[in-house]
């Protein structure tokens, strides 16, 4: 029996002695893309953090394509694993080429630095995400789209087959939004990724995914297909918004349009 890329069961997870997240249980089969959507406060990040390692679990265990998180050494799991949390700093003094050569750390022996082998998969990444003539530039200086162009390169060089990203729109103009995540769903058809966002725009999240999980309060109040989960009740009772839903035409997936703020009951 294939076992899921990633799984999560009967998972707590909180800050100090506060729970956010109260028995999460969730499995990802290899080659979906799933995107945790919710409001603000429902505790996406928490769970991000949570499957990353970043945070620690209270209650339950991760299983990262069929071991438990923590039984890989580091380099291992980072050939199985890339993540982009939301946001990093950016890294004082070094290139778009030096970042991205980062992500190929992992398949690097003890005495390997930056060879022949790695430059190639550098060059594509850079390229991939539309920063080919940037290679020498310091990330410092680079806009903020510019500077998250530049991570997700860093991503694809690693050439991990799961993706987990914490919100990898945040500050692209809306044009470069779309070219990235026809990108990641063109790079997940090729090379066959599991892919695990955060998205804040819930037609995003709806026109790109397999799946969507639904968080609010620390709890999943819906996982399945976007078409099943997006309702006009879901958005008033959890996004607090009266919306139409329509489906769309051309991708034959569901568009939220919001009217106004919904009114407490």
């Amino acid at each position: 029996m294939t076992h899921p890329a990633l799984s999560a069961h009967h998972l707590s997870a909180g800050y100090r002695s506060e729970p956010v997240l109260r028995d999460i249980s969730l499995s990802v089969a290899r080659g979906e893309w799933l995107a945790l959507i919710g409001p603000n406060g429902s505790g996406k990040s928490t769970l991000f953090a949570a499957l990353t390692g970043s945070l620690a679990a209270t209650g339950g265990h991760i299983m990262i394509d069929g071991k438990p998180r923590g039984a890989r050494t580091a380099r291992e799991q980072a050939k199985v694993l890339a993540l982009l949390p939301q946001s990093p700093p950016p890294p004082a003094g070094i290139t778009v080429s030096e970042l991205v050569m980062q992500g190929r750390h992992p398949h690097r022996g003890a005495l390997r630095f930056s060879e022949a082998a790695d430059r190639a998969p550098v060059a594509e990444a850079i390229a991939l995400v539309g920063l080919a003539g940037y290679e020498d530039r310091y990330v410092e200086r680079l806009s903020g789209g510019e500077r998250q162009r530049a991570w997700m390169a860093m991503t694809i060089a690693q050439a991990a087959p799961i993706w987990l990203l914490d919100e990898p729109t945040t500050f692209l103009d809306l044009g470069h939004q779309f070219e990235l995540l026809e990108l990641i769903h063109t790079l997940r058809e090729q090379r066959g990724l599991t892919v695990i966002t955060v998205l804040h725009d819930i037609n995003q999240a709806a026109r790109f995914a397999d799946r969507l999980l639904v968080l609010n309060h620390g709890t999943v109040i819906a996982d399945g297909a976007p078409s099943d989960v997006i309702t006009t009740e879901l958005l008033r009772d959890h996004f607090g918004v009266e919306a139409s839903v329509s489906i769309d035409d051309v991708t034959s997936r569901p568009v939220c349009a919001p009217r106004a703020a919904a009114r407490s009951q």
